[in-house]
């Protein structure tokens, strides 16, 4: 290693620096004769040379062994960087592996960690028990679906009873028509059942916050209980609800063999199937059962086979079809 060095003024030169550690050192060159470089604290000398032709040279003592000057020390941050930020668990059990890594901090943290894996907290499990049907609705809106020939329903809205789970399913052309589906909701429960929903529970979307809903509700003493915005989680029994629908609707027209366009027939039968399944909320019954309390057996019958088989081997003339893909659940 050479270092070539020209000074004219002064006949000495210092230099003191401090590096990334823990100890300063002075770098002193006297010129035309040598240089030192030693440390601040004992002078204990580090590098020395004297000046040939012009150049200042280092000159080692002979040592057998090879030797290798370490001027920074690795620091768990570097190995965590290094090993590509494992969490803390997997960090300790690598560390012993690892020559100069030997204690890992109990309460390191890594920012770069914090800020590309974090997440939402897991959501506590509703508290709230209903003790009758339609005590608590939940509702809402799924769409849209591209528009095409076969049909102009481009949305649908479940109604759910949080009692016995049981769900109504309404199409729609638009979200305006969410009023007057839960018009033919209110409808129906009122001269089926002779009953009123209490509370009635929905995310924040303009088609549930419109002032006609709003007067709507208010006339018949329901309480709209909306959930935070961008936190679906609050809303979960229907976007559940969703999922299972639609999960479903790919499997019978997968199974059937036919094409999407035949989605509004088979989310009707998938939503009749699911009404008649054990659901394990509700002890394994069914939500059939537990609104309707029939003596028979809901879930294996011939009219639901009937009903699915049929459906899946003829186009009926005056229903509508659309397409349905799984990038839309």
């Amino acid at each position: 290693m050479v270092m070539p060095y020209k000074i004219r003024q002064p006949t000495m030169a210092q230099i003191r620096f401090r590096q990334q550690t823990d100890q300063s050192c002075q770098f002193t060159i006297m010129v035309k004769v040598c240089y030192l470089f030693q440390t601040l604290r004992d002078h204990q000398p580090l590098l020395r040379g004297r000046l040939h032709n012009g150049v200042y040279q280092i000159r080692m003592a002979p040592d057998h062994s090879s030797q290798a000057l370490q001027a920074t020390v690795t620091s768990s941050s570097t190995w965590h960087a290094r090993l590509g930020h494992p969490n803390n668990q997997i960090f300790n059990i690598i560390a012993p592996c690892i020559a100069n890594l030997k204690n890992i901090p109990s309460d390191f943290h890594c920012i770069s960690c914090r800020m590309g894996k974090s997440h939402k907290l897991k959501f506590n499990n509703s508290k709230s028990k209903t003790s009758k049907p339609f005590e608590l609705i939940h509702s809402d809106v799924w769409g849209p679906i591209p528009q095409s020939e076969f049909t102009n329903f481009r949305y649908y809205i479940v109604f759910i009873d949080d009692f016995t789970r049981f769900n109504w399913i309404y199409f729609m052309n638009s979200k305006n028509q969410t009023i007057n589906c839960f018009q033919n909701f209110l409808k129906l429960i009122q001269n089926q059942f002779a009953s009123t929903p209490n509370y009635f529970r929905s995310d924040g979307g303009g088609e549930f916050t419109s002032t006609d809903f709003r007067t709507l509700l208010h006339s018949h003493g329901i309480i709209h209980q909306m959930s935070c915005p961008y936190t679906p989680e609050q809303n979960g029994l229907a976007e559940r609800k969703h999922r299972h629908l639609l999960d479903l609707t790919r499997t019978l027209l997968h199974a059937a063999n036919l094409p999407n366009k035949f989605w509004l027939d088979a989310i009707s039968t998938a939503n009749y199937l699911i009404n008649r399944q054990p659901s394990k909320p509700l002890a394994f019954r069914s939500p059939y059962q537990l609104l309707f309390t029939p003596t028979q057996n809901t879930l294996i019958s011939e009219r639901s086979g009937v009903s699915a088989t049929r459906g899946f081997n003829h186009t009926p003339k005056t229903n509508s079809n659309h397409g349905l893909s799984p990038a839309y659940s």
